[in-house]
């Protein structure tokens, strides 16, 4: 049995394009600055507490703390992703971010890591958010995508860019 069959839900093409609302203009934020990893948690946390779809913040950093623990958000690219499923908010939310010159670590390729996203959703959401990492994984790792998204000016022109590679 393919994967495709045993998880017709986490492989179909309408849960992409509904995790594609997800992503907002309004949640992309580019030139921010941190000197860590614990720096751009922090930030990212600050960002997704001016959201009214967090109910509680403090748990949502506890989660994301915790899984970065035991996971490994970057892979060799140049973005990583913080994510978690929580009580803690009341929709699912997407958030990107573009740290200037990166926060530590480097891509296989050299590149700093600079786009980060944090993913956060109630626990009924866990097949969209596993559907979401599986495809972002891949697509973080195009180096054309990410050196468009390096170059954009506007949370809107990222926007477009994204939403032009998940669409795919």
């Amino acid at each position: 049995m393919t994967r495709e069959a045993a998880f017709p839900d986490l492989m179909g093409e309408k849960k992409m394009k509904d995790i594609i609302q997800w992503l907002l203009p309004e949640n992309i934020h580019l030139n921010l600055k941190a000197d860590s990893e614990l720096g751009v948690i922090r930030t990212m946390i600050d960002i997704a507490a001016e959201n009214a779809a967090v109910t509680d913040v403090k748990k949502v950093a506890r989660n994301i703390i915790e899984n970065e623990v035991y996971g490994k958000p970057h892979e060799g690219c140049c973005a990583v992703i913080f994510h978690s499923l929580t009580q803690a908010v009341a929709k699912p939310l997407l958030l990107v971010g573009r740290f200037e010159n990166g926060f530590g670590y480097y891509s296989k390729k050299g590149h700093p890591v600079d786009l980060v996203y944090l993913v956060i959703a109630p626990p009924d959401y866990e097949i969209q958010l596993n559907q979401l990492l599986l495809r972002s994984r891949r697509l973080l790792c195009i180096s054309a995508m990410s050196d468009k998204i390096r170059k954009a000016q506007r949370p809107e022109q990222v926007y477009e860019i994204l939403l032009s590679y998940w669409s795919k």
